[in-house]
This record gives structure tokens, sequence and C-alpha cells, in this order.
């Protein structure tokens, strides 16, 4: 099962948070980086979007939302780095 690195950052001059998750495929890989912002966030239920061809998501709808970066894929170099 690959390991997957996930980078978030609400802005472009922010430092990444990153942790690192296993999935079968991309497709679970994107599923576990929701669930991973939305943990970040605090807001564990809140729906999030994902832009892979922009690299930024959206979390929350309606009055409370925010937007950030994201950078999502295969890396041997997880060392030390959270595990989702």
């Amino acid at each position: 099962m690959p390991t997957y690195r996930l980078d978030i950052r609400m802005q472009h001059s922010d430092p990444d948070d990153s942790i690192s998750l296993d999935a079968v495929d991309d497709i679970r890989a994107a599923e576990a980086a929701r669930t991973a912002i939305a943990q970040a966030f605090g807001r564990p239920h809140e729906l999030v979007m994902l832009d892979a061809q922009r690299g930024r998501f959206t979390i929350g709808a309606g009055l409370w939302s925010r937007t950030g970066h994201y950078h999502l894929w295969v890396s041997e170099d997880v060392a030390g780095l959270p595990r989702l």
C-alpha cells in the first residue's frame, strides 16, 4: 500500500502542516485528505472539497468556510510525520 504525504496551509507564505497516510489508490488518498483537513480545523464532520487542478481546498459552506492550499502525493519521505 503506498504512503502519501499531505501538506496543507492557508496562505502561500504559511509553513506547511504535513501528515502521512496510507491508501490503496489516489481516490482513497483524496478521501483521507478530506478527513485530515476537516480534523485539522477541528470540524471532523464538515464538508471538504478538493480542487486537484489548482491545489486548493474549501472546508465548510454557508456561514462558515475556509479555503487554503494542499499538496497530496506518493512519497517515501514521511519519517517523523504524524500518521492518519
